[in-house]
């Protein structure tokens, strides 16, 4: 019997030509039956190494701060080949010594294109694409030839985290976005990778995101040098757009709902940067992002790696040629129409910026303590009124907005509170006689003490408290003396705030 064994294994290790097509016709391929049962083999052997691997990421340190890329992971089809070969010529090598023959069929194609596996499971090995399997991944939707497009299933694994943490590094965005799947489909630019959804399809929507980080972040769109609102921020838009509601349908066709919703009302200073106004399409100027540059332009770009996670969202990569630049972007179905989940390439940023009320109240404020504080400055002609001590506002030299009785009254009615517009007028250092304005010296201090005058001329507004929805106070202080302090109180009366303090200063 030791014979017999021998002599077998001398025919098995026989480098003659004859006796090895002989034993080939003797022990034919495997049949579907065994095929079947070699793949159930495999998959529990992959099963049960998936499990232990997962067990080991999760207690592995997680990165936080990064978009998590989800690409195909490519062991398994290889590993699972691997597997296949090794157990076909084990089983191959036990049919052959016990001498069993199996019913003949097909032989079982194999293929040669086998990847090393522990490329991908060691994080310290570089990961380096297949450059026969994808030689041109991207695709240019400027470009009209249409060129072949990685097309990839989505299986969530540890090694996608390291493909992360690349992307978020600018330098490896491009290699990094090439090298996460060998997983490929042929597909030309406008051929559908996935139902309803083209390479140029991703194009377009990305080239709109562009437009609005100009339209909303940079440059904004042209507009005139004149504002139209009495504040002075609407600048009327010129060109690219006619109206508010086409603005609008861009945005909202580009973006998902809510995305849209806060782009129109809240980007990128907390207010709306385009609004309509008297029927036109205005800049407001005050919700603009002063400074601001882009770290990539985003004019020439390459798309990557088209994944769809879920019914109704895919993700891709989006990489700027010129400086390598990359990011990962999402896209959602929203009512059979493909859009961005958010607006790419600028990170809304929550800045100390006053709202635009607030801002024109205290210019507001700032502008009428300014004209109450004027008041003060006047010069008198030489001679008074006769048998009066009235003398005549000198207007040339008086530094006033004022030149008659009737446009000082005009003037006083634009500051102050009717009540104070009547003091200024019959109880304070002012009178108006014949339509000129004259200066009661018996009520005025015309010799202030030395060292007490104080430059009023620039001023800052702070503290200012609402004592109702109507009313208020505040204070200011002269820039040139931040010593000298005064004290209001303003009312809003007909659409418009007033002073309601009496001026007392010059008073003996």
């Amino acid at each position: 019997m030791n014979r017999r064994i021998d002599d077998e294994l001398r025919q098995l290790h026989c480098p003659d030509d004859r006796s090895v097509e002989e034993l080939a016709e003797q022990y034919p391929a495997l049949d579907a039956a065994a095929i079947d049962r070699i793949d159930a083999m495999c998959e529990r052997k992959l099963s049960e190494r998936m499990n232990m691997t997962e067990m080991m990421s999760e207690a592995a340190t997680v990165a936080t701060g990064v978009t998590k890329i989800t690409r195909t992971q490519w062991i398994r089809p290889v590993t699972t080949a691997a597997a296949c070969l090794l157990l076909v010529a084990g089983i191959a090598g036990t049919a052959l010594l016990g001498g069993n023959k199996l019913p003949s069929t097909t032989p079982l194609p194999v293929s040669t294109d086998v990847t090393d596996p522990d490329s991908t499971t060691d994080p310290d090995k570089e990961t380096t694409p297949n450059t026969e399997t994808i030689p041109n991944t991207e695709t240019n939707a400027n470009t009209e030839s249409a060129s072949a497009v990685i097309v990839t299933e989505t299986v969530v694994s540890a090694v996608t985290t390291d493909m992360t943490a690349a992307m978020s590094d600018p330098t490896a965005a491009a290699s990094t976005a090439a090298a996460t799947s060998t997983t490929t489909v042929s597909a030309v630019e406008n051929d559908e990778i996935f139902e309803g959804l083209t390479m140029s399809d991703l194009y377009a929507l990305f080239d709109r995101n562009v437009r609005c980080m100009e339209y909303f972040c940079s440059e904004g769109l042209p507009t005139s040098s004149e504002t139209v609102d009495e504040h002075g921020f609407l600048y009327p838009v010129t060109s690219v757009f006619t109206s508010f509601a086409e603005l609008e349908s861009f945005v909202r066709d580009t973006y998902v709902s809510t995305a849209a919703d806060e782009i129109l009302t809240e980007y990128p200073l907390g207010g709306p940067l385009y609004k309509d106004y008297n029927g036109k399409l205005c800049f407001d100027n005050f919700y603009a992002v002063q400074g601001y540059c882009y770290t990539a332009d985003w004019k020439d770009v390459k798309i990557f790696n088209p994944a769809r996670v879920a019914p109704d969202r895919v993700v891709f990569d989006v990489v700027d040629i010129s400086d390598q630049t990359g990011m990962t972007c999402d896209a959602y179905l929203e009512n059979g129409v493909w859009k961005l989940e958010k607006l790419y390439g600028y990170d809304k940023v929550e800045q100390d910026h006053m709202s635009k009320e607030a801002f024109i109240l205290e210019q507001t404020l700032h502008q009428l303590a300014l004209a109450d504080l004027e008041m003060d400055i006047y010069c008198i002609e030489d001679e008074p009124l006769e048998g009066t001590a009235l003398y005549p506002v000198d207007y040339t030299h008086a530094g006033v907005t004022f030149t008659d009785g009737a446009s000082f009254e005009k003037h006083l009615k634009g500051i102050y509170h009717e009540e104070a517009v009547d003091y200024m007028l019959n109880h304070y250092i002012y009178r108006v006689i014949d339509n000129v304005v004259y200066v009661d010296t018996e009520k005025a201090e015309m010799d202030p003490p030395a060292g007490s005058y104080v430059d009023w001329r620039e001023i800052t507004v702070y503290d200012i408290q609402f004592k109702d929805e109507t009313t208020c106070t505040f204070s200011v202080y002269s820039n040139a003396d931040p010593a000298a302090d005064m004290e209001y109180t303003a009312a809003y009366v007909n659409g418009s705030w007033k002073i309601c303090t009496f001026p007392t200063r010059l008073l003996k």
